[in-house]
């Protein structure tokens, strides 16, 4: 029989492995030699990265 104590170790431990096993396919993807075209069609040109370290950004940008 189990006491409150193990119940909620192996529950813990059930957990943490499920969460390990969701991040599993992100990172074998992501450690794949296959390269990919990602499609920036949808994506907005924020312009130079030195502009961006300025400060705050003021520019608006109309999403499609």
């Amino acid at each position: 029989m189990l006491n409150r104590r193990k119940f909620l170790g192996k529950s813990l431990k059930g957990t943490a492995g499920m969460l390990a096993l969701s991040f599993l396919p992100a990172g074998l993807s992501a450690c794949s030699k296959e390269e990919s075209n990602i499609d920036t069609s949808s994506m907005v040109n924020l312009g130079p990265l030195n502009e961006l370290e300025k400060g705050p950004f003021q520019r608006k940008f109309l999403i499609k």
